[in-house]
């Protein structure tokens, strides 16, 4: 069955914005520290790949994952500039440049792993959709 485009614009569309709470969030949260141990980039980078996983898996291709992706990087990036009063959320610090580079290659990591679980799923299953009854011979 074939999904329409207008509802396959709006998945991409709702994977797009919680890229974007993803990235925001975790911009916000990423510098806390619980007795000098990062909890608050061990949540945020969970996040944010349960996010670019769920979009991918949720669409069965990349163009999901990349969605969430997009927009992880515009929310990320831009909170990463410093505001004119001085103010700055993700600083240039060492937890800063794990948040960056740490999500960015989990991103890219959740890119590739969403299509390689959706050609495995069909493969253990004969290239059938789970679910479908084996053609009669």
């Amino acid at each position: 069955m074939r999904v329409p485009a207008l509802v396959r614009v709006i998945v991409h569309g709702t994977a797009f914005l919680a890229g974007v709470a993803a990235g925001g969030l975790g911009s916000f949260v990423q510098g806390y520290l619980w007795h000098g141990l990062p909890v608050g980039l061990l949540v945020a980078l969970a996040l944010s790949v349960a996010v670019f996983s769920a979009a991918g898996l949720m669409l069965g291709a990349r163009s999901g994952a990349l969605a969430a992706t997009a927009g992880w990087l515009l929310a990320v990036l831009y909170l990463s500039l410093r505001r004119p009063e001085g103010d700055l959320i993700v600083p240039a610090s060492t937890l800063g440049y794990c948040w960056l580079f740490g999500g960015t290659l989990l991103a890219g990591a959740a890119i590739a792993v969403p299509s390689a679980l959706w050609a495995a799923a069909g493969n253990r299953s004969g290239g059938q959709p789970s679910g479908s009854a084996p053609s009669g011979r």
